[in-house]
């Protein structure tokens, strides 16, 4: 590092001939062609940044208009199923009142004794 600012400004000039100018520009060539590729990712990921921020928007929107919606269908089906199932305890209930009345008696038994299942005391 110098110990003081220079007071002079010394400008370096090169000069080329044909041949290293030929020589060169290949490489030239090479380094726009290189630097047109960056440019052109980037671009790619700017567009595909674009695309997956619209999917997420898309997503959020659809998930606070319709999740309600879809909640409540959830809830309306899971209450029609307890709907039914509450519609059947009475003929369930019918059933095993019969099945447990007619214990010991003709083809209830004979089911019975097939296959061992039902209250075993006469």
């Amino acid at each position: 590092m110098p110990r003081k600012s220079p007071d002079r400004v010394v400008e370096h000039r090169l000069s080329l001939q044909d041949a290293e100018r030929e020589a060169i520009i290949p490489i030239l060539s090479d380094i726009k062609t290189m630097t047109q590729a960056g440019e052109n990712v980037v671009r790619l990921a700017e567009l595909k940044a674009y695309a997956l921020i619209g999917v997420g928007s898309v997503a959020a929107l659809g998930a606070v208009f319709y999740a309600p919606r879809i909640w409540a269908q959830t809830t309306a089906a899971i209450n029609g199923v307890q709907d039914i199932t509450e519609s059947l305890t009475g003929p369930i209930d019918f059933l095993t009142d019969a099945w447990n009345a007619g214990a010991n008696t003709g083809p209830v038994l004979w089911v019975r004794d097939l296959f061992g299942f039902g209250p075993t005391d006469p």
